[in-house]
């Protein structure tokens, strides 16, 4: 009870005697630290400014509102709360199978109304318990120290064999994440192969890795069997919508997106998605319907999306509807406020406006408005939030007004900060679609030039003796050029010579990975990467030699001791 004693709780339920049955429950466990939020909106509000180490949410919260396995979505994805704030979902329904596999995010628990002040201690007991093991994992991937991360994994799959194959998932996740797809691929198989029942989330990670791996054909025979078990499982059905569009059959991933929506029909991300996948396939009326549901549902949300609406403006004004258009640019000028995001896209719709109504000294002077606002704020600062169709429509707007210098240089500053293959590759693409091939040569052009001088002034500095000079220009370069996966590698290279003459530093050696994860991500296939990252873990291994781990086994006794003291085991 004492553990019980410190934690804080947010209750989230829309009616008053319920909220008033859970408050009993909770000072009958001696849990006092309580807040409540009647809805979503107050919960988030209340979540801004405050971390709390459980939430217990009821799954309907009243008539209008998104239900609570759709907020955990939002809380999550949004990096309201972390992965050490447990949420439990209160059903109505004891159709718990439905409610967890038709979730993208599952909850840390599930409890079917009315429950027992016995039943919640008994699961809050539990789920505690598994926090604090799992807590240091969850502290270095919040440092993003990714192989201390790893080691933990390794550590707790020998002691706590109780949450063995949760570590393996969560060491298969992080390789995944990081590229290495074939060592994931062969964590999630191991669990397949082992696990009884098999879980689904562990054949979903095959699928997840043989796609990574473009074993496109292998994953999709998977899958079918995976979704024959569970129809409800939308991940699985995201990753059929994904396999379709990488194998070019848009019409199929559109018909898969229907398919979730089906289950789903208010959920906003994938109601975006399906949007924008019926712009990539010329269908504007689908797309206007999707767009206006987006709309309406978020139109009071904390979460909301100035970019829907500057999509709903060209969907408009691709039909020749101005006075509409018109209309969703007042409600942008009006609603959103002064965000960069905000005033980047009230700029481009202001401009896309002023051309529609021939005005073009005010289509020009709105478009340069927002590419150097653009400029000033910083694409890296933005690109979380950014999405490849608003950047794409910047890049036509700037070539329609004449701005070719200016289309070039945010298709270069694109190319330059890629996080990954797919954002690289319509980065590369966005100036070819737009009928612009000479100046997509041109970017690629001065980009190679760049890495060409930062790596020739280095191999300069090296020849003459000058190590330390040489690493820093190369470390230049990896800022200067984040997306180049050949200057990456090279940093990395001359970061692991250094630990071979110069003896072994473990910052270094953290830098040198995360190099060689970042070209990883940009570029899967890249055999180097692969190679130079199996080698420094395994330099690392023999330089640990005997080392002892930072997590002990006595330590793990002794948590393992103070978990089994916990109430209702």
């Amino acid at each position: 009870m004492e553990k019980f004693a410190l934690i804080t709780v947010l209750v989230i339920e829309a009616r008053q005697a319920v909220r008033t049955q859970i408050r009993a429950m909770l000072d009958g466990v001696s849990i006092s630290q309580v807040q409540f939020a009647s809805n979503a909106y107050s919960a988030i509000r209340k979540l801004q400014t405050e971390a709390v180490d459980l939430i217990l949410c009821s799954h309907n919260l009243g008539e209008g509102q998104q239900d609570g396995q759709h907020l955990l979505e939002d809380l999550r994805t949004n990096a309201l709360i972390g992965r050490q704030t447990l949420f439990f979902l209160l059903s109505d329904t004891p159709r718990q199978q439905e409610v967890i596999y038709t979730a993208d995010l599952a909850p840390d628990g599930l409890l079917v109304k009315p429950f027992s002040p016995r039943l919640l201690q008994n699961r809050l007991a539990h789920a505690l318990r598994r926090r604090e093991h799992f807590m240091p994992l969850y502290r270095a991937m919040q440092e993003g120290q990714h192989e201390l991360a790893i080691e933990y994994c390794l550590h707790a799959e020998e002691h706590f064999p109780r949450y063995r194959n949760d570590f393996i998932r969560e060491r298969a996740e992080i390789l995944l994440a990081d590229g290495q797809h074939q060592e994931a691929h062969e964590l999630f198989a191991e669990i397949a192969a082992t696990a009884e029942p098999c879980p689904p989330w562990a054949e979903l990670g095959i699928v997840r890795s043989l796609i990574a791996l473009k074993q496109l054909d292998e994953a999709r025979t998977q899958l079918t069997s995976l979704l024959a078990k569970y129809p409800l499982f939308l991940a699985a059905n995201d990753c059929l919508t994904q396999i379709f569009a990488a194998q070019g059959d848009l019409h199929a991933a559109r018909q898969s997106q229907e398919t979730i929506l089906a289950l789903v029909p208010n959920r906003t991300p994938r109601l975006r998605a399906y949007a924008l996948m019926s712009l990539q396939l010329k269908d504007r009326a689908a797309a206007e319907e999707a767009l206006t549901k987006v709309i309406d549902n978020n139109r009071f949300s904390i979460f909301r999306d100035p970019q829907d609406h500057l999509r709903m403006i060209n969907v408009l004004l691709a039909d020749d509807r101005l006075k509409e258009a018109d209309g969703f640019l007042g409600e942008l000028e009006r609603d959103f406020g002064e965000a960069p995001l905000s005033v980047l896209c009230r700029d481009l719709a202001r401009g896309r406006v002023a051309g529609a109504h021939k005005d073009d000294n005010d289509a020009h002077s709105f478009t340069l408005h927002a590419y150097n606002h653009l400029q000033q704020v910083g694409l890296e600062t933005l690109a979380d939030r950014l999405c490849e169709d608003t950047l794409k429509d910047m890049t036509g707007q700037l070539l329609a007004n004449e701005l070719e210098d200016e289309a070039c240089a945010l298709a270069s500053e694109r190319i330059r900060i890629a996080p990954n293959q797919q954002s690289l590759s319509a980065a590369r693409a966005s100036l070819r679609e737009l009928g612009r091939k000479d100046l997509a040569e041109k970017v690629e052009a001065r980009l190679h030039d760049t890495a060409r001088e930062y790596l020739a002034r280095s191999e300069q500095l090296e020849k003459a003796g000058q190590l330390e000079e040489a690493l820093l220009v190369l470390m230049q370069a990896t800022n200067a050029l984040p997306g180049n996966p050949h200057v990456l590698i090279n940093a990395a290279i001359a970061l692991i010579r250094s630990l071979r003459e110069q003896g072994w530093v473990l910052e270094t050696a953290d830098r040198a990975l995360g190099l060689l994860a970042r070209a990883r991500q940009i570029d899967p296939e890249n055999g180097q990467a692969q190679q130079l990252t199996r080698y420094l873990k395994q330099l690392a291994r023999e330089k640990k030699g005997d080392t002892p781990s930072p997590f002990s086994a006595p330590q793990a006794a002794e948590s393992t001791a103070n978990a089994q003291q916990q109430p209702g085991t």
